[in-house]
């Protein structure tokens, strides 16, 4: 118990969690660009795209965020160019 208990508190995979109109951000690397209708973060080996309008960061503990607002769209772009999308009502991995 105590070995998982470990695990989870070492972790350093960066996770990123969707509910209620809000995205919670473990791990990050950098905030890129952010404004009231767009956030850029820099992941891995990754970035996070959130467009939308009224957007907020709130900083949790040292690499946390949580970001609400009205989300529209939702983009991870891997470096190797891979992208999927979320938003009005669909998925798409491209």
């Amino acid at each position: 118990m105590f070995d998982n208990l470990k695990k989870y508190f070492k972790d350093n995979d960066c996770k990123v969690n969707m509910c209620n109109n809000q995205i919670h951000v473990v791990n990050y690397k950098k905030i890129l660009i952010f404004d009231d209708n767009n956030i850029v973060i820099s992941l891995d080996n990754k970035t996070l795209s959130i467009k939308g309008n009224n957007l907020i960061i709130n900083k949790l503990m040292n690499a946390e965020l949580l970001i609400k607002g009205n989300i529209c769209l939702i983009e991870i772009r891997w470096i190797d160019g891979k992208l999927l999308c979320f938003g009005n009502n669909r998925q798409k991995f491209l």
